[in-house]
């Protein structure tokens, strides 16, 4: 179950990442020519690039959970043996988890706030909430991960890179083939 999870986030990611980050680069691609060939340009291209590379690396930052990407400081843990890390992996998780879960209720909030004030970008003419929209579907992905990463640790929680082992994980049950 977790591991289709995973699997259906990351092709999910991959395609967003690699797909709105080609756009936006297309996109700037195409204003330059447009700016310095044919002395024009479209006025709410850079809008796009902008909010198409934002939804990007958001999603990027989703996968980078997965991956063990994010910054950490590991000193305090190889000071500590197993039991030590297992209480600061699931202070550090659960905090992280916990803000992942208030931010993803607060931006749904904020998302019905834009929906019922009409809120319209002034580039592009469409509504604020679509471009909003990244941050409580990216915050269900962060919500997601983190969850996923804790229940697959299970016992090995007190790993020292938790990351490895919750790879290692989906790994051996892709060989044992469930």
């Amino acid at each position: 179950m977790i591991r289709r999870l995973d699997l259906l986030l990351c092709g999910f990611e991959k395609v967003m990442m690699v797909g709105l980050t080609l756009f936006g680069v297309c996109m700037g691609l195409l204003q330059i020519i447009l700016r310095y060939v044919f002395n024009s340009g479209i006025h709410w291209l850079e809008s796009a690039l902008v909010i198409s590379l934002v939804w990007a690396m958001l999603f990027g930052a989703s996968r980078a959970v997965r991956e063990g990407f994010h910054p950490r400081v590991d000193l305090l843990a190889m000071t500590v043996g197993p039991k030590g890390r297992a209480v600061l992996n699931i202070l550090a998780y659960g905090a992280t988890l916990a803000l992942c879960l208030y931010y993803a209720y607060d931006s749904i909030f904020y998302a019905r706030f834009l929906s019922m004030i009409g809120a319209v970008n002034q580039e592009t003419d469409l509504p604020e909430l679509y471009f909003f929209m990244v941050v409580p579907i990216t915050m269900v992905f962060f919500c997601l991960r983190y969850l996923m990463l804790l229940i697959k640790l299970g016992k090995d929680i007190g790993a020292l890179k938790p990351e490895e082992t919750y790879l290692a994980k989906l790994a051996a049950e892709k060989g044992q083939g469930k």
